[in-house]
């Protein structure tokens, strides 16, 4: 791995000691320049989410990834500079309830002063690093998150609109080896029950928010609110891709 060049990749011009400030920070530039995209599997190219492949994708494509890319991406990275980082396996809940498999992975930072939730792959930013051992509210995209607990396992959890906290996933605390993920990775690419065969997705965070790509409907949402617009042609898709996500095949 290059690092400089995955620095220049995120916009990122500052330290790299193992610090909260420095993994803050990383985090920060990674979600405003690397979109959360399927767009391989739609275009029936397997990923791999070796260290050497999600590195020629994200930084040397200028592309971007899901969960196993993306947040596999930063544990190399995290791991060059120093930092003690763990992969574990978490599940997605929808509507309340939990989803049948457990199809994610986040990544937990071991500092000094506690463990924190890093996530680099969700499609939606929680804000900074959440701390494990001492309950911390944060807010991200107009939600505010905190480490909770659902049944047996931990859990980030959001405030809904009634003031209740609920799951936005599980995670087992258990660090789990990169070729633990094998199957989940498989069966997220080709099941017809998992969302990312359902329809293509991209989306990267803003300073103003976020801009999403649903198939053809394009999506802003800021603090003003949400403006969906239908692209009208493949082209104009791919102008999109090229200029507001920085993909181009």
């Amino acid at each position: 791995m290059n690092i400089e060049k995955f620095f220049k990749r995120i916009n990122y011009h500052g330290p790299q000691e193992p610090t909260l400030a420095v993994l803050t920070a990383l985090q920060h530039h990674f979600l405003r320049a690397v979109p959360f995209e399927n767009l391989d599997i739609h275009r029936n190219i397997p990923l791999n989410y070796r260290p050497g492949p999600i590195y020629h994708k994200i930084v040397e494509q200028q592309r971007g990834g899901i969960c196993f890319e993306c947040n596999g991406l930063l544990y190399d990275v995290l791991t060059t500079l120093g930092f003690q980082v763990d992969l574990l396996s978490a599940k997605m809940f929808s509507e309340g309830q939990p989803l049948s498999r457990f199809t994610h992975v986040t990544l937990i930072v071991h500092l000094t002063d506690d463990d924190y939730l890093v996530d680099v792959g969700n499609g939606k930013a929680f804000g900074p690093p959440l701390p494990i051992k001492r309950p911390t509210i944060s807010r991200g995209e107009g939600t505010v998150y905190s480490i909770g607990s659902y049944e047996d396992y931990l859990a980030l959890t959001f405030r809904d609109e009634t003031g209740a906290w609920q799951p936005r996933y599980i995670y087992s605390p258990t660090a789990q080896p990169r070729d633990g993920f094998t199957e989940a990775c498989h069966y997220i690419q080709t099941s017809p029950q998992a969302i990312f065969t359902q329809k293509k997705i991209v989306s990267r965070l803003t300073e103003a928010g976020r801009i999403t790509l649903t198939d053809m409907t394009y999506i802003r949402t800021t603090e003003e609110g949400r403006q969906e617009v239908e692209l009208t042609s493949e082209k104009v898709y791919h102008q999109v891709l090229a200029q507001d996500f920085g993909i181009v095949f």
